[in-house]
């Protein structure tokens, strides 16, 4: 009995001297599994892939009423694919132009899934870059957070929503962001080694303008699927006082994007598509109960009605009838 005894004392003894080593071991074990799976995500945010089939399908099956948009979003990153590839180019620049909920930040969202491996930044202008930061810290700080996404991941894609509400010093700051990371993809042999950066701006600016003119020729029984991008050069080159004139001034937006307002027809799509969506295939007179509850107004003729809100409201009145 006694010889058990201190065998287990020797046993609890020797127990209480490998504990501190096997926590030790654990800790050095875990900590090594993290750097490893940090490194890995790091290196796999280096690799650039995107797939512009899928973002091709996703935009024609789920964006309504942006023929342009759509059409000129394709081409714009099915260039910037080859253009990286080819090691001549690493930086696109997209202004999106339009109405609130139209497709701006929808359209944003499936750009950013059609980069497999990109590390995406979404900035809400007001809320990032609030008024108080207008001091000489806040533009220094904004530069900051985005050279420092462009530093720790190869390829990335920032979206700067509301950029209309940015104040001077801010547009600015993200300006000289922009300049220094383009700089950085030309100062390595060629361009190889350097960063992808997608940057995307999402903005009310000049909508007022895209607008009137698509009323104008829809006034004028002209297709609305004819009318083109090129049509819309002047809404933007003789623009002033904008946000953007400084990124204009310096060439540094590679495409300038207008969205239309939205027919009642797109507003249908909307609906029909919410309801799929959330598991319930409507009715006609489910969609037209759900229309009922939104804003539009008549431009007369046989162009019908236009939406107000486009499709902002849609899924949020969906919700409220999907027991119907």
């Amino acid at each position: 009995m006694y010889s058990l005894m201190v065998y287990f004392s020797l046993f609890s003894a020797e127990e209480k001297k490998t504990t501190p080593v096997l926590l030790a071991l654990a800790v050095l074990i875990v900590s090594l599994c993290i750097g490893i799976y940090l490194y890995l995500q790091m290196e796999k945010c280096n690799v650039f892939d995107i797939d512009t089939v899928k973002l091709k399908h996703k935009l024609e099956d789920n964006v309504f009423g942006q023929h342009i948009a759509v059409k000129t979003v394709i081409e714009a990153l099915e260039m910037f694919d080859v253009k990286v590839k080819d090691e001549t180019k690493r930086h696109l620049v997209l202004s999106f132009h339009g109405w609130t909920g139209i497709g701006k930040n929808y359209v944003s969202k499936f750009i950013t899934e059609a980069f497999y491996n990109a590390k995406v930044t979404w900035f809400l202008v007001p809320f990032h870059f609030f008024n108080k930061m207008v001091d000489s810290e806040g533009p220094a700080l904004i530069q900051k957070w985005i050279e420092g996404n462009v530093t720790e991941c190869g390829v990335n894609v920032m979206i700067f929503d509301e950029m209309d509400k940015a104040e001077p010093e801010h547009v600015e700051a993200v300006k000289s962001a922009l300049e220094n990371a383009i700089e950085k993809t030309s100062k390595t042999e060629g361009v190889k080694n350097g960063p992808v950066v997608v940057f995307i701006f999402l903005s009310n600016s000049r909508s007022r303008q895209v607008n009137q003119y698509l009323f104008s020729q829809l006034l004028n029984d002209r297709e609305r699927e004819l009318i083109r991008r090129s049509e819309f050069s002047d809404t933007f080159d003789k623009s002033f006082g904008e946000w953007y004139e400084s990124f204009k001034a310096s060439n540094l937006v590679d495409y300038f994007i207008p969205f239309l307002p939205l027919a009642e027809s797109h507003v249908k799509q909307c609906i029909d598509r919410t309801f799929i969506r959330l598991g319930r295939d409507p009715s006609t007179e489910l969609i037209a109960t759900v229309m009922e509850e939104l804003s539009f107004f008549d431009m007369g003729g046989r162009n019908g009605q236009m939406s107000l809100t486009g499709c902002k409201r849609v899924e949020d009145k969906v919700n409220l009838h999907m027991d119907d």
